[in-house]
């Protein structure tokens, strides 16, 4: 007992060093995470309920509160990182307070930029799009963050007064003892929570359990990984974590690199090409094995075992040729994309890493500057941002391409795929819609074309799969002056094997309504409904079975005649649409719909 009192009184030391050290960041953690726990608790009520709750009209605008949390979160851990060391003096906190204030109303600009609530989604702003300028905003907002990130990470190593590898060791085993402690709060919040959610509210999903998962997580684990960066009171000498680090995950690392070794020995003497795969389990162990192998140093143990590990960086040079090969193959069959551009970018840091750890092992904080500049040039800088540079390489593939099947009326495979990788990757981008119009490679006529060039037609179908689920629409409902009330089940045929079920045809569908151990089909033209709700779909892609009701609920009455009302309840629809064969494709693949109909 003395012993889980000790634990739960330096767990609660903890977050009070948090808030002494991170006060504004601390209390906005605490205010999102409590806004996320009553959002998500209030899941236990039904939505009718909810909708009459006033507290419920506080989550109208979640999506802006939620996009300006982390950048709000980021921009006040960076200003109290930079400015806590003078907080007394009074010049430097009207400084921190304008830093703060600056720093509240670029999240709020960037959260609703994000959002484009509002503008319309046809709006222009100086002749660019709604939907255009919130893909910028999302840009720079990762930008904006991740330079937040790593400058908190360098002023923080600046304050610890220790060098970079010691800091650097500091926090991992700070992070592994936060880490531990929430691992045991979250087990045993999902545990007790479960069981309370599964005996007494019952709720679908497990509420409470969720809820409890959001305050463990922001009232503890956050404030504990935010002071971790500051701690300097680790005993990295004694501590478990040294042989956890020095001894159990280096050793781990070391078989990742000597497995890739094998793999390049056996390409080699093949005189095979290296799989595409390759950069990615390279960068991948670059990332977690370098900064491993950095720390290991700052273990002075003269041992061949310690002499050997310091020298292992060096092994990841001649990986770095073989890495620029397969990003560069990648970039000069398919063009250059958001992912491809971060792979340049990641052979440049490990190229900057490995040069300031031969040359400068004691200055490896230049490592951020670098990570700075990357992340300047990749996010920010436009032009030569990743999607800028993206957007023009792969309209050049698809602009050559295209007028060159025109003119000379064949293509290789190598500009087919070209062609064809062009245009699915443009599509889907808001700011390309006239470039993609203008050069359809599934319009009926250039599909022609392709045939025509001995091009397999089977390549060119674009299909896209779609789900309406509208559910529980009917609450309360005025049956005066009504006689009968009969409940409304869809004809079995529409259920069953591609080959067994009918078309479904929503301007007359089938119903079956039970009277007296007889079975009446009642047609009903659905096709407004459903239309309604597949431009809903289109328009909203990500939104949800409560949204999507709420959404069609105003529709669901459907006159008959001067006599009959129909109330759809339940309408879930999945089907297919797109370009098959360069022609228009749609296709019903599954209905599930009822209703209740009533009758003078």
């Amino acid at each position: 007992m003395n012993l889980l009192r000790e634990k739960l009184h330096w767990i609660w030391k903890r977050v009070l060093q948090a808030y002494a050290d991170y006060r504004v960041t601390v209390s906005a953690v605490a205010f999102f995470t409590i806004y996320g726990a009553v959002h998500n608790f209030l899941g236990i009520f039904d939505y009718d309920v909810r909708e009459k709750m006033l507290i419920w009209k506080c989550f109208d605008y979640k999506a802006e509160i939620y996009g300006a949390m982390l950048p709000l979160i980021c921009a006040a851990m960076f200003t109290e990182s930079v400015l806590h060391y003078a907080l007394k003096e009074k010049r430097t906190k009207v400084i921190r307070f304008c830093a703060l204030l600056l720093a509240a109303v670029i999240a709020v600009f960037l959260s609703v930029g994000l959002s484009g609530r509002l503008f319309g989604e046809s709006t222009y702003i100086m002749n660019v799009s709604v939907s255009t300028v919130s893909r910028w905003m999302e840009q720079c907002t990762w930008g904006y963050v991740l330079l937040l990130l790593l400058g908190t990470v360098y002023f923080c190593h600046r304050r610890s007064g220790v060098g970079f590898m010691e800091y650097m060791l500091h926090v991992l085993i700070n992070w592994c003892a936060v880490t531990g402690v929430y691992f045991v709060l979250h087990v045993g919040t999902i545990l007790i929570l479960s069981i309370v959610d599964t005996l007494f509210v019952k709720s679908a999903g497990g509420t409470f359990a969720t809820t409890g998962i959001i305050l463990t997580t922001g009232l503890y684990y956050v404030p504990g990984c935010i002071i971790a960066m500051r701690n300097m009171e680790s005993r990295i000498e004694d501590t478990p974590a040294k042989y956890l680090i020095r001894d159990v995950i280096t050793g781990m690392t070391i078989c990742a690199l000597t497995i890739v070794y094998v793999y390049l020995l056996k390409a080699l003497l093949l005189w095979e090409i290296p799989s595409n795969e390759i950069f990615g389990i390279v960068a991948g162990l670059f990332c977690f094995g370098m900064p491993i192998w950095m720390m290991d140093y700052y273990y002075r143990d003269d041992t061949k075992y310690m002499r050997f590990v310091r020298r292992l960086p060096y092994a990841l040079i001649p990986l770095i040729p073989m890495q620029s090969y397969a990003i560069g193959v990648r970039i000069f069959e398919h063009g250059m994309t958001p992912d491809r551009y971060m792979g340049v970018l990641m052979v440049i840091i490990e190229i900057a890493v490995l040069l300031f750890w031969h040359f400068g092992k004691e200055k490896m904080e230049r490592v951020l500057l670098v990570l700075c500049l990357c992340v300047v040039v990749c996010f920010l800088i436009p032009g030569i941002n990743s999607n800028s540079l993206s957007y023009r390489w792969q309209r050049a593939f698809l602009e050559t391409y295209y007028e060159k099947l025109l003119n000379q009326g064949s293509l290789t495979q190598t500009e087919c795929g070209r062609l064809r990788g062009a245009y699915k990757y443009l599509k889907n981008k808001p700011e390309m819609a006239s470039v993609v119009e203008r050069y359809d490679i599934y319009e009926e006529s250039f599909a022609a074309m392709l045939a025509d060039a001995g091009i397999d037609m089977k390549t060119y179908t674009e299909m896209q799969a779609h789900q309406i689920h509208c559910c529980q629409m009917v609450g309360s409902m005025d049956v005066a002056g009504y006689s009968r009330f009969d409940m409304l089940n869809q004809d079995t045929r529409y259920k069953g094997t591609a080959q067994d079920r009918i078309p479904v045809d929503f301007s007359a569908f089938h119903f079956y309504k039970r009277e007296d151990g007889k079975e009446e089909i009642v047609t009903v033209d659905l096709s407004d409904f459903a239309k309604r709700c597949m431009a809903y779909e289109r328009e909203h892609p990500d939104a949800g079975e409560e949204e999507f009701s709420a959404a069609m609920k105003p529709f669901q009455k459907i006159m008959l005649a001067d006599n009959r009302v129909l109330y759809l309840n339940h309408f879930k629809v999945s089907y297919q649409d797109g370009i098959k064969d360069g022609e228009a494709y749609f296709e019903v693949v599954n209905v599930d719909i009822s209703g209740m109909l009533l009758e003078k």
